[in-house]
């Protein structure tokens, strides 16, 4: 579908490349890209935003893991 492009917050790819991990978050299918960055956004507090991101940050990290794992 055109005209669906995702949009990261400049924040939210800050932290993916400081971890090296925008590419294990760009690989994923749009929708759960699109739905992890509104679980992000919806965050009314900053502290919450940045527990929200830490948390994908570790889910990503074990992704990234179990992948190596499996190369």
């Amino acid at each position: 579908m055109e005209g669906h492009e995702i949009i990261l917050p400049e924040y939210f790819t800050k932290s993916l490349v400081d971890h090296q991990l925008r590419d294990t978050f760009l690989v994923q299918p749009d929708y759960i890209k699109r739905e992890q960055i509104n679980h992000i956004e919806l965050a009314k507090k900053e502290e919450t935003k940045h527990n929200r991101i830490q948390a994908l940050i570790t889910k990503l990290k074990s992704v990234l893991e179990s992948n190596n794992q499996i190369l």
